[in-house]
């Protein structure tokens, strides 16, 4: 026999219900919003096999039930929103409980699942559920199978699980620990997000795949051991995880997504194997405490945001196929160079043909080199506030607006041959001492007040034809190929000697003010 949907859909009078023993199906939405019903009990004998979905859905006064071991069947939202709902006993021969069957059952302390059951997805939003034993029979945990169950502290899981669906257990807020058996081979979307007290976690070789914003949001996790076969960090997988301060990438990843380690703030040092080809925006930004990092050698883009808000970045290692930096890259960095030693010299590697807007703002290196045929964009050096001697190598252009803006100790300024200098407000009036390329396309006149020259004494006779005379007195003292500086009064100096002086107003020789 069956029980029909319209003999008791929305009964607001059906306190209690008992359900003969020849019922062998109550069918979907049978009970549905009876909203006073309290108890429900079955005859001895029972031969009821199936709970159709929705069947209990929202009986809110529901306190208590004892399913019969003749089901092996419960409908997905079976007892979704039985809000009263503390002790549920299931039959030892259930063998699938659908999607959310006790979703919402916010009362629920505790629930054993029967050993048979291939799937589970039904807790959603069980916030009093304190601890939950998997039996090996589950090959999966399904979608929001603990969704926002906020007490859960203690899961035993299955040693067959083979996948845990997106969602999972997010918002567990709980949950300290999980073990992860060799079997599982997949780990969904959002599956521990904000998991806020979970320290730990060992996810073992046989996954291939951790889904996107995984883990983000674990403020307390510290350690993670990422499987050796993984291809692929997704997008915010490990974001917010402000404890961690390490983590180990398999050389056989080839890509890190978006945002992936966004807000490790206490993550100081990484290294990128060379297997990774590609990175993706913002995966560093706002690692606060990131020191030194070595990049793979295989990738061919910085790209945009990567280790923007690293304040305390002093040093990257890059490979030599780089062919852009974009946008903010390193954007209000500690950075001094490339090279991940304690020099201050930043040299941008040969193949680098773009900069972006803001790229090494507020970056603190000494000196920099740019290569030739390099792209600038607006603002990409501005406010570094340490830069004192910047060399632009021959065809590079610098399109963008306010490049050097704010670079206050900016003093030696090196332009290459067929340079095209095209922007606004490139430089402020900081630079005093100036190398000039042949062929420079200047038409907005920089430089037309500087009068100091620097380079070799040879290569400073072409200064002649702005009436800049050597002084006679200094030229015995070099030899051709010297780097020297000389300053409008017409005196030369080394320029090793001229670094180390004290007084840089004036002239040392004749008192006069450059």
């Amino acid at each position: 026999m069956i029980i029909r949907r319209e003999e008791n859909n929305r009964n607001k009078e059906l306190v209690g219900i008992t359900i003969l023993s020849k019922i062998r199906v109550i069918e979907n939405y049978s009970f549905d919003g009876c909203d006073n019903l309290e108890q429900v009990s079955f005859l001895p004998n029972s031969s009821l096999e199936l709970i159709g979905n929705y069947a209990f859905h929202y009986c809110s006064k529901l306190r208590k039930i004892i399913i019969p071991d003749t089901v092996r069947e419960i409908g997905r939202n079976a007892f979704h929103g039985c809000y009263q709902l503390e002790e549920v006993i299931l039959g030892k021969n259930v063998v699938f409980i659908g999607t959310d069957a006790f979703r919402d059952c916010r009362k629920l302390k505790s629930i054993t699942i029967p050993n048979g059951c291939k799937k589970i997805s039904c807790f959603r939003g069980c916030y009093s559920l304190k601890s939950i034993q998997i039996p090996d029979s589950v090959e999966e945990i399904g979608d929001s199978a603990f969704r926002y169950c906020f007490d859960l502290g203690v899961v035993d899981i299955g040693s067959n699980i083979q996948r845990i669906g997106n969602f999972a257990f997010y918002h567990c807020y709980n949950i300290r620990f999980i073990l992860l058996f060799n079997k599982i081979k997949s780990i969904g979307n959002f599956a521990f997000k904000r998991c806020l007290l979970l320290l730990s976690m060992i996810i073992p070789d046989s996954v291939e795949k951790i889904g996107f914003h995984c883990f983000s949001g674990c403020s307390l996790l510290k350690f993670v051991r990422l499987p050796f076969d993984l291809r692929k960090i997704d997008i915010c997988c490990f974001s917010g995880c402000s404890k961690l301060n390490g983590i180990y990438i398999p050389d056989r990843v080839t890509e890190i997504s978006m945002n992936a380690f966004s807000g490790c703030s206490s993550l100081e040092t990484l290294s990128i194997p060379n297997s990774v080809l590609l990175i993706k925006n913002h995966v560093f930004s706002g690692c606060e405490k990131l020191k030194t990092v070595s990049l793979s050698e295989n990738i061919w883009s910085i790209n945009k945001g990567l280790f923007c808000g690293c304040f305390e970045l002093e040093s990257v290692r890059m490979g030599q196929k780089i062919t852009e930096i974009n946008y903010r890259a390193f954007y209000n960095c500690k950075l001094r160079n490339l090279k991940t030693d304690n020099g201050n010299d930043m040299i941008i590697p040969e193949s680098v043909r773009f900069i972006g807007h803001g790229a090494f703002y507020y970056c603190n290196m000494r000196t920099l080199t740019i290569p030739p045929n390099t792209l600038l964009s607006d603002y990409c050096f501005s406010s570094c506030i340490e830069l004192k001697t910047v060399i632009i190598r021959e065809k590079s252009e610098l399109r963008g607006d306010y490049i050097f803006v704010f670079c206050e100790s900016l003093q030696y300024l090196t332009i290459g041959n067929r340079v095209k200098i095209l922007g606004n407000n490139i430089f402020e009036p900081y630079v005093k001492f100036i190398k000039m390329g042949e062929n420079v396309e200047n038409p907005k006149n920089y430089f037309e007040n500087v009068k100091n020259h620097f380079g070799t004494f040879h290569s400073l006779q072409q200064y002649n034809r702005f009436n800049y005379q050597l002084c006679p007195i200094s030229q015995d003292d070099f030899e051709d190929d010297t780097e020297v500086v000389a300053i409008s009064c017409g005196h030369v100096f080394s320029k090793e000697y001229f670094d180390l002086s004290v007084d840089k107003l004036r002239c040392a020789v004749c008192r006069s003010i450059y």
